[in-house]
């Protein structure tokens, strides 16, 4: 604890440490404000003490504390409970009158902070609540856009600790793979009544996490290479392709997100707000930004799970009957956004639900037109061409194309079939 220079200092200091006995020495001793505003952030004991510490929380209660006082971000303490998941905290502060749907300067409630962050049980305490979920902050963007676009890079609360995602970026990594593979697991699990807590899937989900540290200690073994390379030692100019042993308990903290713990989160809480909201639209648009910049305005969920790179959550939105075709104020589409951020499984995933890769833009651009030269991209967003049927024999235009088939099974239609093959409709998600 810092050299305080007053008991008021001393008792703010208590209640962002967590020393209980201390904050409660100090209480019994009297003369204590317990909304006394400090300097850091003009924020008061309750809003420091909301992020972790429940028992001081409770004692600034019992002590009359303001329980929606403000600090300089016009957050209140329901706000900092909220994005750090501290469901506790969330249902104490409600309890004791807190206003469920305050906003702050920027017009983020609890409920839109505990989506962005990914908090499922604040978000169902939230809505036991009767919060405003339909609420839109000042980006014009309600708690379903938001959870679409989750929380940046590092600054994902898994565990009380901050963990980073960029070593799951690329959505054709061996590591995104891994991940799928454990969400597939988990979603078959779920599908036979297993539980989702056994002891395999913890082995499972620790073994994902290993191979996302390893990858994150590739990832950074090559920059460096990459850095001596470029400053011209020529001793070397390749990178070796030999493992590199995850980080020990003993080394640097720098834990991983478990993306597909995480990917089921996204979806559980997708499922809780379209279930228990009504009027919050699987196809709501975002809206204009008051401040009067372009943005992200008229974004449909889905298009913000696919730019942000949520892959189930995507499916989740479309089998909830998401419009895999709407268009934004530039005319892309979903499938648009996916090209343009090369993610080759959310192609699959939009094609496999009907989008269309020959719809234009306003600037008359297709799916296909953003995929340069790419040819893994093109061949799945090819467009189908006519066929022609003669004698039980399939053609097309160009000679030498056709296939003989038993039937009239088509060569697109087998494509689409290849295609559909990582992509189901049931509800169950196995294959992703």
């Amino acid at each position: 604890m810092g050299q305080a220079a007053t008991k008021q200092e001393a008792f703010w200091e208590c209640c962002s440490y967590g020393r209980e006995w201390k904050v409660r020495q100090l209480l019994e001793s009297g003369g204590i404000d317990v909304n006394w505003v400090s300097h850091v952030h003009q924020s008061c004991p309750i809003h420091v003490a909301s992020q972790g510490k429940p028992e001081i929380v409770r004692l600034l209660l019992s002590a009359g504390c303001q329980v929606d006082a403000r600090d300089s971000k016009q957050h209140t303490a329901l706000h900092h409970s909220a994005m750090t998941g501290q469901d506790e905290i969330v249902q104490m502060l409600l309890k004791a009158g807190a206003d469920p749907s305050a906003v702050d300067e920027r017009g983020w409630s609890a409920l839109i902070m505990a989506c962005y962050f990914c908090q499922p049980a604040v978000v169902r305490c939230l809505l036991d609540a009767r919060c405003d979920f339909l609420h839109r902050n000042n980006d014009g963007r309600n708690c379903l856009h938001e959870l679409c676009r989750a929380a940046p890079k590092s600054q994902i609360c898994q565990n009380g600790k901050r963990v980073s995602t960029a070593c799951l970026d690329q959505a054709n990594s061996p590591v995104y793979a891994a991940v799928m593979a454990e969400l597939q697991a988990a979603a078959a699990a779920s599908g036979n009544g297993d539980s989702a807590g056994n002891g395999d899937g913890e082995d499972a989900l620790a073994a994902v996490a290993a191979a996302a540290a390893a990858a994150a200690a590739r990832n950074q073994q090559q920059q460096k290479q990459s850095a001596v390379d470029a400053e011209g030692d020529t001793a070397t100019h390749s990178v070796s392709s030999a493992p590199i042993a995850p980080p020990t308990s003993n080394g640097p903290a720098a834990l991983p997100l478990d993306r597909s713990r995480f990917d089921r989160t996204l979806v559980d809480i997708a499922e809780c707000l379209l279930s228990r909201c009504p009027g919050l639209s699987v196809d709501d648009r975002s809206q204009p930004p008051r401040s009067g910049a372009r943005g992200e305005a008229d974004f449909t969920p889905l298009m913000f799970a696919i730019y942000h790179g949520h892959l189930p959550l995507a499916k989740c939105l479309l089998d909830h009957g998401a419009d895999v075709g709407a268009a934004d104020m530039s005319g892309w589409t979903a499938l648009h956004w996916a090209v343009n951020r090369e993610a080759k499984a959310a192609v699959e995933l939009l094609i496999s639900y009907g989008a269309n890769p020959e719809r234009k833009s306003m600037r008359g651009e297709t799916p296909l037109d953003l995929a340069g030269e790419d040819p893994e991209m093109r061949q799945m967003l090819a467009p189908a061409y006519p066929e022609i049927v003669t004698n039980g024999y399939v053609t097309t235009d160009d000679e030498g194309d056709g296939e003989s088939v038993d039937g009239f099974e088509t060569r697109q239609g087998h494509q689409h079939q290849q295609l559909a093959n990582g992509f189901t409709h049931a509800n169950n998600g196995r294959d992703i």
